[in-house]
């Protein structure tokens, strides 16, 4: 990412997007039998219609007689839709939630299994009907940092912000630069290199190590900007920190 001019104290705040969880279903089970058992969406059929947002599955792994219930269920999506990889058995009823399913931004119809060595495979499907335009957002939280110092240079605390998306999954990487050098008063560097990861599940991110190599400058101050890595069709906008010292 280039560096981009910042007036003095001018912070740019990105707005927080709500991420809505969205759970329309058409009532009816899907298993397949097996020796051990068997895997059921209940019900089999969901509806996100606009696309955003998250979708959560549910269903029940029956055990044959005298079978013990699997620990957990593998589970694969249709290209396009995504979520968590495994999701857990509940030991004594064989319940199972799937959590935080996302669509594409597309009109398409997918497909989740479920799956356990021995058991049956459970499906479902999930549409997406009136597919709705996505938005991002990223931001720092608090905006403003003061440095201490440290020698020769002055050390910034960790930095921390966030990243949102209002449907879809979360990107991977957060890129930073700094403002330009202002010689005899800020230099700002970071050592470990200008990109951090994202959360999966919360969307959080932290800059560690940033730190101002002058000391001593008049009223030394600069700035960090931060964007997402590869947004693809979704902006997200930049997000700025204030760093003082």
């Amino acid at each position: 990412m280039s560096d981009f001019g910042v007036s003095r104290r001018t912070v740019v705040k990105s707005a927080a997007w709500a991420v809505p969880v969205i759970s329309l279903a058409v009532a009816a089970p899907a298993a397949a039998a097996s020796g051990a058992g068997s895997i059921a969406f209940s019900p089999a059929t969901y509806l996100n219609p606009s696309g955003l947002g998250y979708t959560a599955l549910t269903g029940t792994v029956t055990a044959t007689a005298g079978g013990v219930l699997p620990a957990q269920l593998a589970v694969v999506y249709s290209a396009g839709f995504s979520g968590p990889e495994t999701t857990e058995v509940d030991p004594s009823t064989g319940n199972f939630t799937i959590t935080n399913v996302t669509s594409p931004d597309a009109v398409a119809t997918g497909t989740i299994t479920a799956t356990a060595s021995g058991y049956g495979t459970g499906t479902a499907t999930l549409s997406v009907t009136n597919p709705e335009p996505r938005s991002g957002s990223i931001s720092f939280n608090p905006t403003q940092y003061h440095g201490t110092r440290n020698g020769n240079r002055v050390d910034f605390p960790v930095l921390t912000g966030t990243v949102s998306v209002t449907g879809g999954p979360l990107p991977d990487t957060v890129i930073l630069s700094f403002s330009a050098p202002d010689p005899g008063r800020v230099d700002l560097k970071r050592d470990a290199g200008l990109t951090v990861p994202i959360d999966p599940i919360t969307g959080a991110f932290s800059v560690d190590g940033v730190y101002n190599s002058i000391v001593g400058g008049d009223n030394p101050f600069g700035f960090i900007y931060a964007g997402v890595q590869n947004p693809g069709t979704i902006s997200y906008g930049q997000a700025t920190g204030e760093l003082d010292g």
